[in-house]
């Protein structure tokens, strides 16, 4: 029999959640991936990352970071990505509005880009008085794809609770 074509789709359906009540969202992710950080500040690794850190790789970077980011409700999301880390994002290849659950949110990319920036992609959804960034934390490498396929589907079930 013939093969079935790929598919970026990821099932999501044995995926964990993290749900944040002080600022109204949740978001699912890979079962088998960690999940961890303090305060405002997350990573979330894939087993193959958990592995890495366990030996000891202290500047390996989360693969998919995570953060909370106070901002002004008036501000929108384009501006206020723009200005983060002091303007670091307008350095980037491309940059993207896109809707998130009816949001909206700004994607900043260095994807295919020789000597590309880290996060080779970054992105920030507005929640009106905070920002809710995603990272994809390396430079790009051979398995960026798989971090992207993954993030995409972790956006794709980002919603705001009691909106």
């Amino acid at each position: 029999g013939g093969e079935c074509p790929v598919s970026n789709e990821i099932d999501t359906s044995n995926w964990q959640s993290y749900r944040n009540e002080e600022y109204g969202f949740e978001f699912k992710y890979p079962a088998d991936w960690e999940f961890g950080g303090l305060g405002n500040h997350f990573g979330i690794n894939s087993p193959e990352r958990i592995a890495l850190f366990q030996t000891g790789a202290v500047d390996t970077p989360d693969e998919i970071g995570f953060t909370i980011i106070e901002k002004s409700s008036n501000v929108d999301i384009q501006t206020f990505g723009k200005q983060h880390d002091k303007g670091w994002y307008t350095l980037y290849n491309s940059e993207t509005l896109q809707t998130i659950n009816g949001r909206t949110a700004i994607r900043f990319s260095d994807r295919g880009v020789l000597g590309g920036h880290a996060p080779f992609e970054a992105i920030f959804i507005d929640g009106g008085s905070f920002s809710a960034a995603f990272f994809l934390g390396d430079y790009e490498t051979k398995d960026s794809q798989k971090q992207i396929d993954v993030l995409n589907q972790i956006l794709s079930t980002f919603t705001f609770i009691g909106s």
